[in-house]
Formats: structure tokens, C-alpha cells, sequence
């Protein structure tokens, strides 16, 4: 790709996903962010996961597969859970019973695909029951379009220009919060151990740096609190190395978890949850090995044997 040849890799999958959200949102391109080095961009805590709750999970498999051309990576918790393929943190399908009355980037944290073709996936989506379809929008890197999946959760899918990159299976892009107060959002995910990148952009997007995953604070003219556990949505979860100290931790900052204390029930490892200033729902997780951990590595290796011959 040419703008490989003016960015190191890390730094580029980064830049391309800062610009995506400020062009989805209105913003001017950020010509002078693709500029940056790897140096330059904070590291932030690991992002274990993107959940995306959904009410029918061998629908949520044919969408994902079929519609949007993604790949089931791991099975292992069927018919409770799924993991997509993807490079860096989980992508997980959760089976919920119950739906929720979403809005579009009012309601939930929503997901953004990058997809090697918007014209053959759109045509897809509006044979699919996928609903309030927008676009294609032009945008500095190429098109992109807005919809929500049969179960109202919302999400972008785009295609870059050839020029800036181009992929040969639909890939997870970025991950975007809805917030109302930048203020009280960057003092609330700064506890939580994020950075941000820049944040002259604001209005409409605050771009935050983690491992395993890019995400974005996006203004909202207003965020409907999300339903949990149990009711389609989405959230992130976050890695810990010791939840019991990470719960000591916050609780000191005044921040109020939604159980009495860590669960163990769950078979990937010991969870909590808390909301942010708006409502969204943050998991923090002290994970144990998993399917969805030995599928990563079966990835990462297959790519490193791709890079190699």
C-alpha cells in the first residue's frame, strides 16, 4: 500500500482507523495523524473483546458469515457464544434472549467492518434483514455505509480506496462509544487506563489507543443507558491481571460495579461490569486460556506462514 511507505505498520492500522471515524462523523480528514509513528501513539490497557449481544445466535452466524463475509473462528461455547475471526482482540456473537429498542449511535457502542466490496456487500445487506440502510456516503478514504443488524444493533462497513489499502475478507475496523461529555468520558476511560490519542477533533470524535484494538468517544446529542446482562447491544471488555486489585482500585475513584463482587461462573474467567458516565456497559475480565485465545494463534501463525512464502 503507498501509505505504508510514509507510516510504520502499527501506526498505520491506527491512523486509518482515526481518519474513518472522523470522516463518519463529518470531520476534516486528519492528514497530519497518518503522519505519526508507532512511538507516537499511546498503548493503552489490552482490549480482550468487542461483545455484540445478539437474540437468535445461528441467525447472527448466517448474517455475519453470509452477509457480511466474515468467519466463524471458534464454536467451542456454541450455542451460547461464537468468536469471528479476527486480528488483535475477540470479536464475540453472545446469544441473549432479549432484544432492546436500539437507536443508532444513541443507544450502544457500535462496530465499523472494513469490506473488500461495498457495492457486492451492499447488495447483500438489502436482500438480508438488516434495516435503516444509509448510504453509500462519500468519505477521504473511500465509501461507506450505515446500517443496523437484524437484531438493531448499528454498525458502518466501508471500503477504502484502492490507493489507501484494500482487504481481501471483511475485517473488524474500529469500535466507537456514544458519549455527551467529553470531559467526564476522557476522566472516566483515563481511570480505566486509556489515553488520548488527540482530542482536537472534538466535537464529534475522541480517538482512545489500545491493545488488541482501536476505539473512538463519539458525540451524541444524547445516550439511552444500555440494559445488562441479558438484552442485544454491545461492549468492550477489558483484560486485567488481577480483577480483585482492579476492582479496589476503581471503587477508591468512586465508581460503582454492577455485582457485589467478581463472578467466577463464566468458563473464559472471572468478570465484572460497570457503566460509564452515559451508560454504556465496560466488562473488566481476569481471562483464563480459551478456544477463542488457541483460534488467535492459529491465525497469528497462519499469517506469519503467509508473510514467509
Amino acid at each position: 500500500m503507498i501509505i505504508d511507505q510514509l507510516i510504520e505498520p502499527s501506526a498505520l492500522k491506527y491512523a486509518l482507523a482515526v481518519t474513518f471515524a472522523l470522516a463518519l462523523a463529518g470531520a476534516p480528514q486528519a492528514e497530519e495523524e497518518t503522519k505519526k509513528g508507532a512511538a507516537d501513539i499511546p498503548s493503552g490497557p489490552e482490549i480482550w473483546a468487542v461483545q455484540i449481544n445478539v437474540s437468535d445466535i445461528d441467525e447472527a452466524i448466517d448474517f455475519c458469515t453470509n452477509v457480511l463475509g466474515l468467519e466463524v473462528a471458534a464454536r467451542e461455547y456454541y450455542p451460547q457464544v461464537v468468536s469471528l475471526k479476527n486480528d488483535g482482540a475477540h470479536v464475540l456473537l453472545y446469544n441473549v434472549r432479549e432484544r432492546n429498542n436500539l437507536r443508532p449511535m444513541r443507544s450502544s457502542p457500535y462496530c465499523n467492518w472494513q469490506v473488500p466490496n461495498l457495492d457486492k456487500t451492499l447488495e447483500k445487506l438489502k436482500a438480508s434483514k438488516a434495516t435503516d440502510i444509509t448510504g453509500p456516503e462519500k468519505f477521504p478514504l473511500g465509501m461507506s455505509v450505515g446500517f443496523c443488524d437484524p437484531f438493531g444493533n448499528y454498525m458502518h462497513i466501508m471500503e477504502l480506496d484502492k490507493a489507501r489499502g484494500s482487504v481481501e475478507q471483511t475485517q473488524f475496523f474500529n469500535f466507537a462509544i456514544p458519549i455527551t461529555d467529553k470531559d467526564k468520558a476522557l476522566e472516566f476511560y483515563a481511570a480505566l487506563g486509556f489515553e488520548s490519542y488527540t482530542d482536537k477533533y472534538w466535537p464529534p470524535v475522541v480517538p482512545l489507543a489500545g491493545q488488541g484494538m482501536e476505539f473512538i468517544l463519539h458525540q451524541s446529542d444524547e445516550v439511552i443507558a444500555q440494559e445488562y446482562p441479558g438484552k442485544v447491544g454491545a461492549f468492550v471488555i477489558l483484560e486485567v491481571p488481577n480483577i480483585y486489585e482492579s476492582v479496589k482500585r476503581l471503587e477508591a475513584l468512586g465508581m460503582t460495579f454492577l455485582y457485589d463482587k467478581p463472578q467466577t461462573h463464566a468458563p473464559v474467567g472471572t468478570f465484572t461490569a460497570l457503566r460509564d458516565p452515559f451508560g454504556n456497559i465496560v466488562e473488566l475480565i481476569q481471562s483464563v486460556p480459551t478456544p477463542f485465545d488457541a483460534a488467535r494463534e492459529r491465525a497469528e501463525k497462519e499469517r506469519a506462514s503467509n508473510s514467509t512464502n
